[in-house]
């Protein structure tokens, strides 16, 4: 019942500024509270425990259940026959508890994905990997907490890159430069080598006495609980995002876990195409420029007055599409806007499912863009069509700078 990586409620200090957080989760309605109260007060005399009080929250009540499940089923074979009787009832009070609990999360679980997707529209019109770097932290925060940090793993280390505290930009800086000076190995020391070994999310709670966490950041940070999610970069850990509730005094819950782990393998996934984007680029400018130089090394031998005539090249290389939107000049008017997103998929080497994975779109849905954009293109293949649309692409341009309406003629 209790989902993995959500700890317990912590134990109350004692002075009352020391007392635990309330736990960023839903709360359970008073009927409910009061179904698990009764509950308790069965279960207490039979377990020897204090049964009398109850969490607020719904993911610290199914803990609460979970744990007298157990020390019910522990001590069940042992029991008197009217005691064992009594415990099966237990028993099975905690299970229909349990399940009713569930359901009131689906609501609250929708909400999270709905701001998932919120924070990943931030991401959307990123051109460079510069920019999906910058805008990591802010987009995080977007989930609903109030701070976020970027970090990177160098060299089996972890370091801050950058951090989002809203307003408080001055110990947004501090935190990063405190962590950069003080960078930390990945060798067991830290909570956050689980990130890299599990590659899972995970809830630090109880942070100012942890041992296991960066002890610098966690002084100038102040945190009491955080979350924290790998970012996986073509299939490695290649950082983390960290985030949570320090300006709302609440601790972090699973769904905050869980939510964070979402965007941040979407993040990933962002970071992944801006970085072929920018490769891309970069390998069509060394090409282009070891095209000049070719040319000009054959001009230099004097090729010309061998007889052979003007040095003729080939085409320039024909623009590799993007994979991060961008403006775009005049697109052939036959195709709609979704199958040009899928051509240049296509130019990309993206399959169907690559292509309904980068659209959001079924593999079906996939595939019929690709059987239109042969067919308006009159392509019989995938490389063919590239082909002919990135011609197509190329008198749009010269079109636009004065040149041969070309385009307009192919497409009729």
């Amino acid at each position: 019942m209790r989902t993995p990586g959500v700890p317990r409620p912590a134990a109350p200090a004692a002075g009352p500024s020391e007392r635990p957080w309330p736990r960023n989760a839903p709360p359970v309605g008073p009927r409910a509270r009061r179904e698990v109260d009764e509950l308790l007060a069965t279960a207490g005399p039979l377990l020897g425990v204090d049964g009398t009080i109850s969490p607020l929250d719904l993911e610290s009540t199914r803990a609460l259940l979970e744990r007298t499940w157990r020390d019910a089923l522990a001590v069940l074979d042992a029991a008197t026959p009217a005691r064992r009787s009594r415990l099966i009832d237990v028993l099975g009070r905690c299970r229909e508890l349990d399940r009713d609990l569930e359901h009131h999360l689906t609501d609250a679980r929708a909400a999270s994905l709905a701001r998932v997707r919120a924070a990943l529209e931030l991401l959307s019109d990123a051109e460079s990997l510069a920019q999906v770097l910058d805008r990591g932290p802010v987009a995080a925060a977007r989930l609903g907490f109030d701070r976020s940090l970027l970090s990177a793993v160098e060299r089996g280390c972890f370091v801050p890159r950058s951090c989002f505290m809203g307003e408080d930009r001055e110990r947004a800086e501090h935190l990063v430069r405190v962590g950069r000076d003080e960078p930390r190995r990945l060798d067991g020391s830290l909570r956050e080598t689980t990130l890299v070994r599990r590659r899972e999310a995970i809830v630090v709670d109880d942070v100012q006495t942890d041992p296991l966490v960066h002890r610098r950041m966690a002084e100038v940070s102040e945190a009491r609980s955080y979350a924290a999610a790998p970012v996986l970069l073509e299939g490695r850990v290649a950082g983390f995002l960290h985030a949570d509730h320090h300006a709302r005094r609440r601790a972090v819950s699973g769904l905050d876990r869980d939510a964070l782990w979402m965007f941040a393998d979407a993040y990933g996934r962002a970071l992944e195409r801006a970085l072929q984007a920018t490769r891309l680029r970069e390998l069509e400018r060394a090409v282009e420029g070891a095209h000049r130089e070719t040319l000009a090394a054959l001009r230099a031998t004097g090729v010309e007055a061998l007889g052979l005539g003007e040095v003729r090249t080939t085409r320039p290389l024909a623009p590799v599409a993007p994979l991060l939107p961008r403006e775009e000049p005049a697109a052939p008017a036959a195709l709609t806007r979704r199958e040009l997103e899928v051509v240049r998929l296509l130019a990309a080497g993206e399959t169907n499912a690559g292509i309904a994975a980068r659209l959001v779109i079924s593999a079906g849905t996939a595939k019929t863009h690709v059987k239109h954009i042969l067919r308006k293109l009159g392509a019989a293949n995938r490389a063919e069509a590239v082909s002919r649309f990135l011609q197509l692409e190329r008198d749009a341009e010269r079109r636009a700078a004065g040149g041969e309406p070309a385009a307009r003629r192919a497409l009729g």
